[in-house]
């Protein structure tokens, strides 16, 4: 049986219509809209995390790139809600975590730092990194959890931009190359080394945990925003039967969809995702499977 997708009925009427009207021609019959949305199309991040065990964790959405500005304050879907919606039985944490900041295979996961900052003080109560890294192993059953630095120019602190498990032993990063050779002509030194103690301090974390890096190509814009996540192919679906990666209709899409194929040894679907990524966000962000 194929799985379902589930997607943000609002992503209908926000962004690219084409990347909703692509996802449902691809995903016929296995797509799924959520409607208690409130008007908030990055599903992946408010929705529950399964664990390794199959049960559902739903940990709390209130993202601090979101917490203090007014447009946001309605945006913020109540889980329960969305639970009875889809018949979902789910345990909660306390704990402050985007969905999209925590990639998990079985009883393995990659974490930004960003959720030690992220809960370093709520409600006048402090939480020790200890304490916040334990409750996330112990509720998603995870007997290893993997802690990178969050990529200094990435507002949201999220790590399925950047780095996907491909197995137990082998994770698809970015080829940084280019970031470090952006890097070596900016006038900017400090900058400069921002990106070249960034790329140490995250490769080493994924070689001191035993993981071997496979890298995939970018186009990023040479003038893009900051902001911007266009030129990003980490951001896919990863299905058991197919992969749907973001495209920017430019000639790096069609090597990047091969190399994941390789990689994953299953068929890869391109959806146009520029002005979704222009928000930060693309393929990854945008669904969710049970």
């Amino acid at each position: 049986m194929k799985k379902t997708v589930y997607v943000s009925a609002y992503l209908s009427r926000k962004y690219d219509k084409r990347v909703y009207d692509d996802l449902h021609k691809i995903l016929e019959g296995q797509i799924i809209d959520i409607q208690n949305n409130s008007k908030n199309v990055w599903c992946r991040d408010y929705m529950p995390i399964k664990s390794g065990a199959g049960k559902y964790v739903q940990f709390k959405y209130r993202p601090l790139y979101m917490y203090d500005m007014q447009k946001y304050s309605g945006h913020f879907p109540l889980p329960e809600a969305i639970h009875r919606e889809l018949n979902l039985d789910c345990e909660f944490s306390d704990i402050l975590l985007d969905g999209g900041a925590i990639e998990v295979l079985g009883s393995k996961a990659i974490v930004s730092d960003q959720v030690f900052r992220d809960n370093k003080m709520r409600d006048n109560k402090m939480k020790t990194e200890t304490e916040i890294f334990n409750e996330i192993k112990e509720k998603l059953d995870l007997k290893q959890l993997i802690v990178i630095p969050q990529y200094p120019y990435d507002f949201t602190g999220h790590v399925d931009g950047l780095v996907r498990f491909i197995d137990g032993n082998r994770v698809v990063v970015n080829d940084l190359k280019k970031e470090l050779e952006e890097s070596e002509k900016d006038k900017n030194h400090y900058r400069k080394k921002v990106i070249e103690n960034w790329v140490y301090a995250f490769k080493s974390a994924l070689i001191s945990a035993g993981l071997q890096m496979e890298e995939l190509s970018t186009s990023i814009p040479e003038k893009g925003s900051p902001n911007s996540g266009e030129g990003i192919y980490t951001n896919f679906l990863l299905l058991e039967d197919l992969i749907i990666m973001p495209s920017y209709d430019n000639s790096t899409d069609d090597s990047a969809a091969k190399r994941l194929c390789e990689l994953y040894e299953r068929p890869v679907k391109k959806v146009h995702a520029t002005e979704l990524s222009k928000e930060g966000g693309m393929i990854n962000c945008i669904t969710w499977t049970k």
